[in-house]
């Protein structure tokens, strides 16, 4: 999966949201069973990073939620359809990072620092959310949310091509999509390598992935700041 989210604030506390889930029995509709749709979700996420989907069972994902094997059916109609809930709702935590990101930048602050801040939050983000690492451990069940993932990612160049135009001078539409493009995809590329590595090595090449971009993007001769 490629998740190139960014941003260096505290990742927002937020409860899975059921509108975001495909395949459900039952909607959540009132607060008390949000809460439960959450932390069966959660739970879920533990589960599928600790074990891996094939050995991960509704009764451990109950347990880990502490809930009761018949809440999750509730909801659930299969373990896929809890595994995509976690999918739905990393994808949904990682659209909020962004969308808080690019929101929020001030158009004065460079560039440079833009790219530093989405390759630092969306790592933080790697490391503190367990709905990340059961996707990274269960790619073989990528399918089923690859178009989900994909239209996620065409917003995340979106964004980035409409920030390079702004920093630039002389760069053409096309062009800031291709840069973008090759931007949002070496973040992404890096986040999945660093998963296999340890901490101190992760962060060695995080440290050469920004200088990597620095000067690829300062190759151009366009931006103003």
């Amino acid at each position: 999966m490629r998740e190139p989210s960014c941003s260096v604030k505290q990742m927002p506390d937020k409860p899975a949201d059921p509108s975001d889930k495909t395949n459900l029995r039952r909607q959540p509709s009132q607060e008390r069973s949000r809460r439960r749709f959450a932390a069966i979700v959660d739970g879920a996420a533990h589960v599928f990073a600790e074990v891996g989907f094939e050995a991960a069972t509704t009764e451990a994902i109950a347990a880990q939620a502490q809930t009761s094997i018949g809440s999750v059916y509730q909801f659930f109609p299969s373990k896929l359809a809890i595994f995509e809930a976690v999918a739905a709702h990393c994808l949904s935590r990682s659209r909020l990072l962004v969308t808080d990101l690019f929101s929020t930048w001030n158009a004065e602050r460079s560039w440079v620092e833009l790219v530093d801040a989405a390759i630092d939050g969306m790592w933080a983000y790697h490391r503190s959310d367990p709905a990340v690492r059961a996707i990274l451990r269960n790619l073989h069940l990528y399918g089923t949310f690859a178009k989900a993932d994909q239209a996620l990612m065409q917003e995340f160049i979106d964004h980035t091509r409409d920030i390079l135009l702004s920093k630039s001078r002389g760069l053409s539409r096309a062009r800031a999509k291709l840069l973008a493009t090759m931007v949002v995809n070496v973040i992404s590329a890096l986040l999945l390598v660093c998963e296999r590595e340890d901490e101190k090595q992760a962060r060695k090449m995080i440290a050469e992935t920004k200088v990597l971009l620095r000067r690829y993007l300062e190759a151009e001769r366009v931006f103003i700041s």
